[in-house]
């Protein structure tokens, strides 16, 4: 009986040790945000032209639109709240999104500068303007863009997003960023 009792009581130490171990390793997790703020570099091309909150925040049905190729508009996103000592694994920006002519790019920044490399976005093509926009989504865990994201930039509010014109018509009407991570 002696003996059954120190066998249970070892097999219920190595269960403890096999949860403690467990509760350590790492742990991907992940937070999204939809765009708070953003800016162009040509208001007249934008339509309606920043501060116009229509492509902030959840997905509203009320676009802003762009139709000269070249013109860029950058989105920015309000503090995320990763713990210290998590590193980043990966960035996915999804967006609500038209455009009738062709793809475009999507690239981070950090503080305002571009950083890492720039992805195409598939053309979403529709019939009419806002209300035929689609989710389409670039990167996500495991894709940091070729840049190294400090989890104290990403707190700190200093990612965004900076979408290119590549093609004659675009309409957007929500853009989420999402940062995936380990602790």
């Amino acid at each position: 009986m002696v003996y059954f009792l120190i066998i249970l009581l070892l097999i219920l130490l190595l269960l403890i040790l096999l949860w403690l171990w467990w509760r350590g390793r790492d742990v991907k997790l992940s937070e999204a945000h939809y765009a708070s703020g953003w800016s162009v570099n040509n208001n007249a091309d934008w339509t309606p032209f920043p501060p116009n909150a229509n492509p902030l925040g959840p997905p509203n049905d009320a676009c802003t639109g762009g139709v000269i190729v070249g013109s860029w508009a950058h989105f920015t996103f309000p503090q995320f709240g990763l713990p210290a000592g998590s590193t980043v694994t990966g960035i996915m920006v999804r967006f609500k999104y038209l455009s009738q002519s062709g793809s475009n790019t999507v690239q981070l920044t950090n503080g305002g500068t571009l950083v890492g490399n720039s992805k195409p976005i598939a053309s979403v093509a529709g019939p009419s303007r806002c209300s035929s926009t689609k989710f389409t989504s670039v990167g996500g865990d495991g894709d940091t863009w070729g840049t190294n994201f400090a989890v104290a930039a990403v707190n700190a509010a200093a990612v965004g997003v900076r979408i290119t014109q590549n093609a004659n018509t675009v309409d957007i009407d929500a853009v989420e960023l999402t940062v995936c991570y380990s602790t």
